[in-house]
């Protein structure tokens, strides 16, 4: 499966186009996203998928609303 997973609310948009097994989960995801990105891990985690958002513990805590539609996965 293709996705193209980008940076949200900066000026120039930042970009990868990966290439990963359909059957990976998030966490596999998050993993290859990382390695994609060049990040060790250090930040707070949201992906939004189809209009739902899938968060890590601290980016949950970091949201000022409590919207049902965001999910822990980590």
């Amino acid at each position: 499966m293709e996705v193209r997973p980008s940076i949200d609310r900066i000026e120039l948009q930042i970009w990868r186009r990966l290439v990963v097994p359909l059957q990976f989960n998030l966490r596999e995801l998050q993993l290859v996203l990382q390695a994609a990105f060049g990040w060790m891990n250090a930040h707070m985690d949201e992906l939004e998928i189809d209009g739902l958002s899938f968060a890590d513990e601290f980016a949950q805590t970091e949201r000022a609303d409590d919207d049902p539609k965001v999910f822990e996965w980590w």
